[in-house]
């Protein structure tokens, strides 16, 4: 396990102790210009974060950047159902 730091916009990053579990991303193809990753983090106490970053390349727009803490699994699956649909 390791020290991890979630930015999110608008509001203080999350600090951590605890491991990377999944990854997923949305980008379909080579000049694809926007999508987004989700991240499924453990924290040690057993939390689950669900990091989400929408990626853009377009010139002027900055990447989107949110966390959701969920309690246990159940929660994290209504998170990604509410964040990331059919993915």
């Amino acid at each position: 396990m390791s020290t991890n730091t979630i930015s999110r916009d608008g509001m203080p990053p999350i600090r951590y102790t605890g491991e990377i579990i999944g990854q997923k991303n949305s980008r379909g193809t080579h000049n694809c210009t926007r999508w987004s990753v989700w991240t499924v983090h453990r924290t040690a106490s057993g939390k689950l974060i669900l990091e989400t970053v929408h990626v853009s390349q377009w010139e002027c727009e900055q990447d989107r950047r949110s966390a959701t803490i969920c309690p246990d699994a159940e929660s994290l699956c209504e998170a990604v159902r509410r964040e990331c649909g059919d993915i």
